[in-house]
């Protein structure tokens, strides 16, 4: 664990390691994980307003929300130097969005799931622009007024440069199945999931508790799942995965549940783990076995009288120690050099 520790991984208890090395699928929150989780706001379609008009109602009503989405809506507002008006009654729905009051009407931000099939506003109007960015691959946030549709803003947020090359990485330790979940729509995923060639499922508009849910089908299906994520509504699939992997600017509640947490934000660090923990329990297993052969053989040795029993008991001392020296300089070996590639060794187990 002071190695994991070392290479950017706080694992929770030997546990935590055990499960990490045992695991043969992993299961990732597409936002914040296998994305930088650096949105940007790239475009503003208006039913009845122009675009700054948009722009200032969402960026109000998000202003007090501690979200990326949030905070990349508001920034753009920033950027532009469009002064907010004050806000009031807001209410945050996690995972869905955010209703407040500006200039005394009712502003409604988040997702279509939230807008149209929630708060019963008809999303219909701008069907066509919504169909065009999600094959962009962009994310799409819904902005309702007084009941009516006000607009839509797109933001894209970028793969991890390293990810292609981690899951590929992670395939060769033994993961046979690579899943992403987003509650975006299908179009959008499916363009992300187009640059990642090795990810075997994709399933996209989930709701915040379809996430445990899949996680429990993948384990009833035989699986030994790891699940990947750092949001509040993540919580649950967390708790119920074999292992939980939270990233280091997760929430609060994302940590307390994962039994893993990168310490460095970037994939190589889950990648790091992986290969820790299947080194430890490999030389866990080197240790076992050659103390119970060494310990066996010097005993029959002794016991036909081919050595004197203070000999062997030297000799099972001096195993003892080799083991020990064994297993630390093993477990000081690097497994990841830097985010070119791999340095030490790889686990023996296929």
């Amino acid at each position: 664990m002071f190695t994991a520790a070392r290479e950017g991984v706080l694992l929770k208890g030997s546990q935590a390691m055990d499960s990490l090395s045992l695991i043969d699928t992993l299961v990732f929150d597409k936002t914040g994980t296998l994305t930088r989780g650096e949105l940007k706001v790239t475009d503003l379609c208006g039913v009845d307003l122009d675009e700054d008009e948009l722009l200032t109602i969402a960026a109000s009503a998000e202003e007090h929300y501690a979200h990326p989405v949030a905070d990349a809506v508001v920034n753009a507002a920033r950027e532009k130097g469009l002064a907010l008006p004050p806000t009031g009654q807001v209410d945050f729905i996690v995972a869905h969005g955010v209703s407040a009051y500006i200039d005394g009407k009712n502003v409604l931000v988040g997702s279509r799931h939230f807008i149209e099939d929630d708060e019963a506003v008809d999303c219909s109007a701008l069907s066509d622009q919504v169909e065009k960015l999600q094959k962009e691959g962009k994310s799409i946030l819904y902005v309702a007024c007084e009941g009516r549709l006000a607009g839509i803003v797109g933001l894209r947020d970028e793969l991890r440069l390293e990810a292609e090359t981690v899951l590929e990485k992670l395939k060769e330790t033994g993961i046979r199945k690579i899943v992403i979940l987003t509650g975006d729509a299908k179009l959008t995923a499916d363009a992300l999931a187009a640059q990642l060639p090795v990810v075997d499922e994709v399933y996209s508009e989930l709701k915040p508790e379809d996430k445990a849910r899949i996680v429990k089908q993948l384990q009833d299906d035989g699986c030994k799942v790891g699940f990947t994520g750092d949001g509040v509504n993540d919580a649950p699939a967390l708790v119920s995965a074999d292992v939980g992997i939270c990233l280091p600017g997760g929430a609060d509640l994302a940590k307390e549940s994962a039994q893993v947490i990168l310490l460095k934000d970037s994939l190589y660090a889950l990648l790091a783990g992986r290969l820790i923990a299947r080194r430890s329990q490999d030389t866990i297993q080197h240790a076992f076995y050659s103390a119970v052969c060494l310990n066996s053989f010097f005993l029959l040795l002794a016991s036909f009288g081919g050595i004197m029993p203070v000999t062997a008991a030297l000799l099972h001392n001096a195993s003892t120690v080799s083991i020990l020296g064994y297993a630390a300089v093993r477990g000081k070996k690097k497994m990841i050099g830097d985010s070119s590639g791999l340095e030490g060794e790889a686990p023996s187990r296929p």
